[in-house]
């Protein structure tokens, strides 16, 4: 099912078919250099946005939620020709809070986080933004967020939840 998925979004996408990725030395944004993000940007825009808390999960590690995600982004990335913007995994916990390795965000706290970087990545070319969760309470931040933006910029950004991943991809606009 998730290869389906994969494969749908890249149609979607109107990207190029699998056999056609150009190669790069890297698909994550923050390992390019300048040079290699603009030429990039001469031939594609899509970027994939793993999100994802820093929380207490009993023996797993605190990033767990993250990860996945992340693992997920790259994985379509080098099928799709995309880039994969890292780092975001402080956002919205949930109930975790009490851990003392959780980072505590508010909900609205992550809607402006996330609002911040989507209009940056807007304004540098990256129009097509696929945000990528694993995270239970996800849909409490991101449904505000991408709708929120869409009114300001009417530029729809996708997001795709691993926990729902088998039956639905979200896009708002």
């Amino acid at each position: 099912m998730k290869k389906i998925l994969a494969l749908s979004l890249i149609m979607l996408l109107g990207l190029p078919a699998i056999g056609q990725v150009p190669q790069m030395r890297t698909r994550i944004l923050t390992s390019l250099t300048n040079v290699e993000v603009e030429q990039y940007l001469e031939r594609n825009d899509v970027i994939f946005i793993p999100v994802g808390p820093t929380e207490v999960h009993g023996s797993m590690p605190l990033d767990v939620e993250y990860v996945g995600p992340l693992a997920y982004c790259i994985k379509m990335a080098e099928k799709a020709d995309a880039l994969v913007l890292p780092n975001l995994s402080y956002i919205f916990p949930g109930a975790t809070v009490v851990g003392r390795g959780t980072v505590q965000f508010s909900n609205e706290e992550c809607i402006q986080l996330l609002k911040i970087i989507a209009h940056t990545l807007l304004r540098q070319g990256f129009k097509t933004q696929i945000y990528v969760t694993g995270h239970g309470p996800s849909p409490t931040f991101m449904a505000p967020f991408m709708r929120d933006f869409f009114n300001e910029e009417h530029v729809a950004l996708f997001h795709m939840d691993q926990m729902k991943s088998q039956k639905t991809l979200r896009t708002c606009g």
